[in-house]
């Protein structure tokens, strides 16, 4: 059967398992580093949708006034007719 530490092994060296400390230290590193680009990323992208909700929200109601004005126009056009 093929072995990747079979070089390691002919040469005397012990293959080892697992992370050593400084494997384990960069690959933490790396995830919080990850972790971090992905916060900074979600906080904007949280902030522009709540932006856009209230947008949608403000013009909603401007429409629902729109509509009430123009209701409110036409039974007074049609109760003084």
């Amino acid at each position: 059967m093929f072995s990747l530490f079979s070089n390691f092994k002919q040469a005397g060296h012990a293959a080892t398992r697992g992370f050593g400390l400084i494997e384990l230290l960069v690959s933490i590193s790396l995830m919080v580093l990850v972790l971090a680009i992905v916060l900074v990323q979600q906080t904007a992208f949280n902030g522009s949708v709540l932006l856009r909700s209230q947008a949608f929200e403000i013009a909603l109601q401007i429409r629902e006034v729109q509509l009430n004005a123009v209701s409110v126009a036409a039974a007074t056009d049609a109760g003084t007719g």
